[in-house]
């Protein structure tokens, strides 16, 4: 009995000096949220991509604003995500201009060397 007095106590406690869950806890973040969101994002520029077809516009803006807050919670719940897609961004451009850089550096060779090369 006493130790049911305590624990009551200690929940009294806990409410009254606002320990309560994290901000991230309710926000509603869980396992699976970030790849969840990204899969939504997906799929709704595929519907602005439909919208753009056929030239609705109240469609297409309805879902860029919807794009908008998909896009605003990410951020906001999944930091870690943005800067995931920033570094592959810049890969990609790097393997780009590598593959550029390359194949400038071979018509060069072949102009200045008459084709021997």
């Amino acid at each position: 009995m006493r130790f049911g007095r305590q624990v009551v106590m200690m929940g009294l406690v806990c409410v009254a000096f606002g320990a309560g869950p994290r901000a991230e806890a309710q926000e509603g973040r869980y396992n699976g949220h970030c790849s969840r969101l990204t899969r939504q994002i997906s799929q709704f520029e595929g519907v602005a991509d439909r919208a753009r077809e056929r030239e609705d516009s109240l469609w297409l803006a309805s879902t860029a604003a919807h794009l908008e807050r998909l896009h605003d919670r990410r951020s906001r719940l999944c930091p870690e995500y943005d800067r995931f897609v920033e570094r592959a961004r810049t890969e990609q451009f790097w393997r780009e201009t590598y593959a550029l850089t390359l194949s400038g550096a071979k018509a060069a060779m072949r102009y200045f060397t008459f084709g021997m090369y």
